[in-house]
Parts: structure tokens; C-alpha cells; sequence
């Protein structure tokens, strides 16, 4: 993580074994993002004069949906609720389709996970 504009100015690491696809919360206080073992990380922000991280939390695995260093596949929902995907689904060796998936309640079953409970 860096500041802006004046980037120079501090470098905090965020993830402890490689990132890519970062995406923040609308709110400003969660970064997503998938680390090197392709789960979909959410690590908290916590408010102050600098950048401050706080817990780490694996929400999902993400290696059935397309990854590329280039562009987001993702993106969340502006309550934070909710991911939308995209993935390539194959019809056929000759024939591709781009589908949309929508994961609902996430925040239930990583509560449940947390509680030491499966969903």
C-alpha cells in the first residue's frame, strides 16, 4: 500500500504471500483482494492518520473464476455485501460464453467459518 499522490512518501505490505486484484470497499475501511494461493482476501482498515491494517480474513476460493494481472474480474457491491464474478464457462472446445455469478449471504457463512460452525 502507498499514499496519494505523493507515493514516496510510505509503503506498507498488505498481503504475506503475494496479492493481485485489489478492490476496495466503497466505504473505504476494506480492501479485497486474492492472494498467491487464489482465496479472495478481505483485510480491514482501520481509521487513524495513517494507514493502519487490520485482520485478515479468507472469504473465498477464487481458482475456478479467470485471473490476469491486466484486468478485475471482480467487483463488490457499494453496501459490501456482495461479489459479482465473472467466469468463463466452456460450451463446447470451439465455443466460450462469459457468465455472470452472484454469491449471496457471504457474510453469513464467514461468520459461521469464523464460529468455527460450516454453513
Amino acid at each position: 500500500m502507498r499514499p496519494f499522490p505523493d507515493v514516496t512518501s510510505g509503503r506498507w505490505p498488505v498481503s504475506q504471500s503475494g496479492g493481485q486484484q485489489p478492490v476496495w470497499a466503497r466505504n473505504g475501511r476494506e480492501l479485497f483482494y486474492q492472494n498467491g494461493a487464489r482465496m479472495l482476501i478481505s483485510a480491514a482498515v482501520l481509521p487513524g492518520p495513517t494507514f493502519t491494517l487490520g485482520a485478515q480474513v479468507p472469504l473465498l476460493n477464487t481458482s475456478a473464476y479467470p485471473s490476469t494481472a491486466v484486468s478485475v474480474y471482480y467487483d463488490v457491491s457499494p453496501d459490501g455485501q456482495r461479489f459479482g464474478f465473472l467466469r468463463l464457462l466452456e460450451k463446447s472446445s470451439a465455443e466460450r460464453a462469459t457468465a455472470l455469478v452472484q454469491i449471496t449471504n457471504w457474510g453469513a457463512e464467514v461468520r459461521a467459518k469464523l464460529a468455527g460452525k460450516v454453513p
